[in-house]
């Protein structure tokens, strides 16, 4: 179940600039598929800047602990942890086993390096059919 949240996560922080200028150059042409996408670019070059303020002022209404509800509410069980939440039972106060902990994160990033290899190809071959007209 968490494995599906962070994909659905991932979809939702890449997919609407992509749709975005997709459906603006369906729908439009010529100086007002400029402008729009523009104004869309503008929107996507600004967020970066602004969300440091908006956290900013989330941080003073809220104390910096709120931060770390979201994984607790997200995975309230023993069960339902991620492998990176899940490593933190291998440091302790005094003690720490690096060897669990670093296996844990190691087998954390094989899913990705997986995704990575099986769609390299695409990738590239997205990249360069965009930058040739």
């Amino acid at each position: 179940m968490v494995v599906a949240a962070r994909f659905l996560w991932g979809l939702g922080a890449g997919a609407p600039r992509t749709l975005a200028a997709a459906i603006i150059r369906d729908r439009y042409e010529g100086n007002m598929m400029a402008r729009l996408m523009s104004l869309i670019m503008a929107v996507f070059m600004l967020a970066p800047i602004v969300a440091p303020m908006l956290g900013a002022g989330l941080i003073e209404l809220f104390p910096w602990q709120s931060v770390f509800w979201f994984p607790v509410i997200l995975a309230p069980g023993e069960a339902t942890k991620t492998l990176t939440l899940g490593s933190q039972v291998f440091i302790g106060q005094f003690v720490t086993d690096w060897d669990a902990v670093l296996s844990a994160l190691s087998l954390a990033i094989l899913p990705v390096l997986v995704l990575y290899v099986l769609f390299s190809r695409q990738r590239i071959r997205g990249i360069t059919s965009g930058a040739v007209k």
